[in-house]
């Protein structure tokens, strides 16, 4: 028969989709960051979502290249994000010193 599907192939399926879709919100939660990292806080929130995401498609098994990105944009957008906290808190305090 041609039709003939072996049922380990089915349970690994849905496993497969789930890490590859996992992988793609990873990406595109760590391109956010990096966009809304002058915003600092919306930045952090959505880089962590992106870390979260990248666990989630490592524990199903997922290596693609979706999750390498996702990772690593997650990462770019954490430390630009930390980086625009530091910058608006030195703004802060040069107009504060400006007023005493």
């Amino acid at each position: 028969m041609e039709n003939d599907v072996n049922i380990n192939e089915i349970k690994q399926a849905p496993d497969a989709v789930a890490g590859k879709n996992a992988a793609n919100l990873s990406l595109i939660f760590g391109i956010v960051s990096i966009v809304t990292s002058p915003v600092a806080i919306i930045g952090i929130i959505f880089a962590i979502l992106g870390f979260a995401q990248n666990n989630k498609a490592s524990r199903f098994g997922y290596t693609g290249g979706e999750k390498t990105g996702g990772i690593v944009c997650s990462i770019i957008g954490m430390i630009l994000s930390i980086l625009a906290i530091v910058l608006w808190l030195l703004v802060i305090l040069g107009v504060i010193s400006l007023f005493k």
